[in-house]
């Protein structure tokens, strides 16, 4: 198939049976992971991003600006279509995969229940009195589930990366690295480009790719 030059991959994710490619016209690309070859494709109304395979695979997960889909990947159905009032950052099936828990732009986690489709529940993590909202009030740049979807990390740009209990909704702490300058200016903290929590480790092990 032949797109346009201005067509770009935006995003990739990998599950244990298939790899899908995220494009910027809102197409999904899902290949098989042992000989490489297209096995289907998807459609979002809008720019796809954050693919996310349920823990057996059989389900994809995917979102654009406002809405959320998630498909079957066996058969190529649309399984949930949800409108997201606020913008989805990260994506991640929870509840044995009952369920889908979603860390958006406005400082809320939601969780949708993915057998009564209902209005999901919703937590702010801007509630917790240990954080300053008014230094955190600026909108997140990066946002990380662990594996086991009780913790989140959270990226502004110029300050700590905050650490986010999800069951207790509770502030776990604040990590960061700071560069020689001991002013705590937005300028002395490096940019986080990249995270992702170990999934291999008994410990939620935070790793980063910063900008140098």
């Amino acid at each position: 198939m032949q797109y346009a030059k201005d067509v770009r991959s935006t995003t990739v994710a990998y599950g244990p049976k298939h790899f899908a490619v995220g494009l910027s016209i809102g197409e999904i690309i899902l290949y098989n992971v042992t000989t490489c070859q297209k096995a289907m494709k998807f459609q979002l109304a809008q720019n796809a991003r954050f693919p996310t395979f349920c823990r057996d695979g059989n389900r994809l997960a995917a979102s654009g600006k406002s809405e959320i889909r998630i498909w079957d990947t066996a058969t190529g159905d649309l399984l949930h279509s949800f409108q997201a009032s606020d913008e989805p950052l990260a994506l991640s099936f929870s509840d044995g995969d009952k369920g889908l828990m979603t860390a958006a732009r406005g400082h809320k986690v939601n969780v949708y229940d993915l057998k009564s489709e209902s209005e999901p529940e919703s937590y702010s993590w801007l509630d917790d009195e240990e954080i300053d909202d008014t230094e955190f009030r600026r909108l997140p740049i990066g946002l990380q589930f662990n594996k086991d979807q009780t913790i989140l990390a959270i990226v502004y740009k110029g300050l700590p990366i905050l650490t986010w209990d999800i069951e207790d909704e509770a502030l776990l702490g604040m990590c960061e690295r700071v560069s020689h300058v001991s002013s705590r200016r937005p300028s002395t903290h490096l940019l986080v480009v990249a995270m992702v929590f170990n999934p291999a480790s008994s410990y939620s092990l935070l790793h980063m790719v910063m900008e140098t």
